[in-house]
């Protein structure tokens, strides 16, 4: 939808993702890094009435173009050379998202999309949707409003499938949605609303 070429960079941020979607498939991708050593988070798309050829050549379809790009540096005007015997090392993952309805957090283990809808039969709703990046067995998923619980489930997740909660009438208050794995560790906690 959009006419011009447009490139953004997240100046500032302190999330340690950052992600594309595309509503129409579901789908997107997600950029997971250490936040204090690789800031750097950079959208940039080609205009439909610019640079057709770039559509043409870079897509099996001309469909949309969209680049995202992250690194060590805000801006891709910032560089930096490595002094002899120098080195820096960091981790960053790229995670592709599917069969979810938005992205609302990112870990290096899961994805969260976490909306309130209205539902023709069932009214308000609040939907739960998790994809894993890995196999991770008897999982616990936590929600909760106002420190308590409202909902808890073991649950096993896999990169294979996208699991599915969905909660009627919802409290207006924020809830905490917490999976947790089988030794106890966080692997990914969203409180609503906050980043």
């Amino acid at each position: 939808n959009h006419k011009d070429a447009g490139a953004w960079f997240a100046y500032g941020s302190r999330e340690p993702f950052f992600a594309l979607f595309k509503p129409t498939f579901r789908s997107g991708l997600a950029h997971y890094e250490d936040q204090g050593i690789v800031s750097g988070k950079k959208f940039w798309l080609w205009g439909y009435e610019q640079d057709a050829w770039v559509k043409r050549e870079l897509t099996d379809n001309f469909s949309s173009y969209v680049e995202m790009q992250g690194g060590l540096f805000q801006n891709q005007n910032m560089f930096e050379f490595l002094a002899p015997e120098q080195s820096v090392r960091f981790s960053e993952f790229w995670i592709p998202v599917f069969d979810l309805g938005g992205i609302t957090r990112v870990t290096r283990d899961a994805i969260l999309n976490l909306q309130r809808l209205t539902d023709a039969s069932a009214g308000p709703i609040l939907q739960i949707e998790l994809n894993a990046t890995h196999a991770i067995r008897d999982a616990r998923l936590q929600i909760s409003n106002g420190g308590k619980t409202i909902f808890e489930t073991r649950v096993d997740i896999s990169p294979v499938g996208t699991y599915s909660k969905t909660l009627p009438h919802p409290l207006e208050t924020p809830y905490t949605i917490e999976l947790v794995d089988s030794a106890g560790t966080s692997l990914l906690r969203h409180l609503e609303g906050s980043y």
